[in-house]
């Protein structure tokens, strides 16, 4: 096995509980690597070194449910209709964050049907989406 790279050297000075505390303290993957003087693609390999994975998985799940928490706070907070419109996308937003880092925050649709006779028969859904 090859030396440690630079990259891997300053992030192991830094230390794996700290690039965790950072990820659950919502802190940006690029925002950590530029911090530590890294690039982001360094800072992605060295998380997803064996003994580092588990721990950033944890800390990233962590993070999903404060990303889904403050989605929650910018929508109670609002108090005009635009402060509500800018709350609503912030909130998809960082919901859409949470279901990228952890899969459980994903949205899923599953129609199970079935005829108890066995016999095929058509099945029609019709779903209106109307503007906020």
């Amino acid at each position: 096995m090859g030396q440690p790279s630079p990259a891997a050297d300053k992030l192991d000075a830094y230390g794996i509980e700290a690039v965790c505390g950072d990820i659950k303290n919502l802190k940006m993957l690029r925002e950590i690597a530029e911090e530590r003087e890294v690039s982001l693609g360094s800072l992605l390999t060295w998380l997803d070194k064996p003994n580092h994975s588990a721990r950033a998985q944890d800390a990233r799940r962590s993070a999903a449910r404060a990303w889904e928490e403050e989605a929650q706070k910018e929508i109670k907070a609002a108090s005009t209709g635009f402060e509500l419109q800018k709350a609503n996308a912030l909130a998809h937003h960082y919901r859409w964050r949470a279901a990228m880092i952890d899969p459980t925050y994903r949205q899923r649709v599953d129609h199970t049907v079935a005829n108890p006779t066995g016999e095929a028969f058509e099945v029609k859904q019709a779903i209106t989406v109307t503007p906020m």
